[in-house]
């Protein structure tokens, strides 16, 4: 049986039975922005399994995707129904089909037993899929103690640099009013940007569009939004902003002052956020991925950011991003997109002005103004 959700709680209540869930499962979340939604449930009697698509329209393309980034896909009620795969991807894809799709894109999570990978991988490879991977940086707690973390998974250099924060007088604390403090975390945007030479970008780059941004997420997710604020005599001079759901803490943004590095509140603000996690019982923090691998040698765009997670007891997860063509268009969109992942993998070791050029037609397409109407609107 397959059906349309089309009541938000209903689509929640079974979301959030599922071990597997992450906050970008939930109905609210998967809607934040314009593209319209298709949450779909394959239902086999006390079984299930949902997915969160996303319908979307790329240079006259119409692709159905999940939140790849995001780290939300296919999503079975248990381990039982990771079975039924094959067969409600035989539904769905002749469902969206139908409906004119030119091209599906899933993903197998790190959060999901191998059997669950094992049964994407036969489906789409048999189609003919492209299969992309992605290296997700990952806290993974194992059910243990922050104090065995810190002296096992902490560098030495790591440790080190969270004693002088404390030192210098760093203090994390959760950020309860965002219109106080939104001018500071507008001037951390910022600045973080052009340390990283990173194209700013909207709602980001506009400090009241990034207030309605921010009280947007609160407003729709309550306590699993939070801000943390790392403050130096009252400044917040670093801030990290993270969803909590389930057994996952993603984190959404971490940015800071440059003229405050040397008193460490990057290393203040991820020493907390892993504490956090091994008092309240998560088992992941997820913060960013990078599309080469840390072992393969070949040069990264993110080299000291990966450095900074991995000497705090981050460590690299693969994950699996599957596309297929469904129509004639739809195949040759697969392989332009396959042509254009391998150009930003492997232009890390091109020329500065063309790996420029590249990192802003990626992030002008991923944050795109259009994404944020509901921003624009309330302004």
């Amino acid at each position: 049986n397959l059906y349309v959700e089309t009541d938000p709680a209903s689509w929640n209540r079974l979301v959030e039975m599922s071990p597997y869930a992450v906050a970008h499962h939930k109905h609210e979340v998967l809607s934040f922005s314009d593209k319209r939604v298709l949450p779909l449930v394959y239902e086999k009697g006390r079984n299930y399994i949902l997915f969160p698509l996303i319908l979307d329209d790329n240079f006259g393309f119409r692709s159905v995707t999940v939140p790849v980034y995001d780290v939300a896909s296919i999503l079975p009620s248990s381990e039982d129904a990771i079975s039924l795969l094959p067969e409600a991807l035989d539904t769905v894809s002749s469902f969206i089909k139908g409906h004119h799709a030119d091209l599906l894109t899933v993903t197998a999570p790190f959060l999901l037993p191998k059997s669950y990978e094992r049964y994407m991988d036969s489906w789409f490879k048999e189609r003919r899929a492209t299969v992309q991977v992605l290296f997700m940086d990952l806290f993974k707690r194992d059910g243990r103690l922050f104090e065995s973390v810190w002296k096992n998974d902490f560098s030495k250099h790591a440790r080190n640099r969270a004693r002088k924060a404390d030192k210098e007088g760093v203090e994390v604390r959760r950020v309860e009013s965002l219109k106080d403090w939104i001018s500071d975390m507008y001037l951390c945007n910022m600045s973080s940007f052009y340390r990283q030479q990173r194209h700013p970008r909207y709602p980001h780059s506009d400090e009241r569009a990034f207030l309605v941004y921010l009280n947007k997420h609160k407003e729709l997710l309550g306590e699993s939004f939070k801000v943390y604020g790392a403050f130096i005599q009252g400044r917040l001079v670093a801030y990290s902003a993270t969803l909590e759901f389930n057994r996952l803490i993603l984190v959404m943004l971490m940015m800071s002052l440059s003229e405050f590095m040397s008193k460490c509140p990057n290393d203040a603000l991820l020493k907390h956020l892993v504490e956090h996690t091994c008092e309240n019982g998560f088992d992941w923090i997820y913060y960013s991925f990078d599309r080469v691998s840390h072992e393969s040698g070949r040069p990264s765009l993110h080299t000291s950011l990966r450095r900074f997670k991995f000497e705090r007891g981050f460590r690299e997860f693969p994950m699996k991003i599957y596309s297929l063509g469904l129509s004639r268009s739809g195949g040759f969109f697969q392989q332009l997109m396959s042509l254009y992942n391998f150009l930003f993998v492997s232009s890390a070791g091109f020329p500065s002005f063309l790996t420029d050029a590249l990192q802003k037609l990626y992030e002008r397409q991923r944050y795109r103004r259009s994404r944020y109407e509901y921003v624009r609107s309330e302004l």
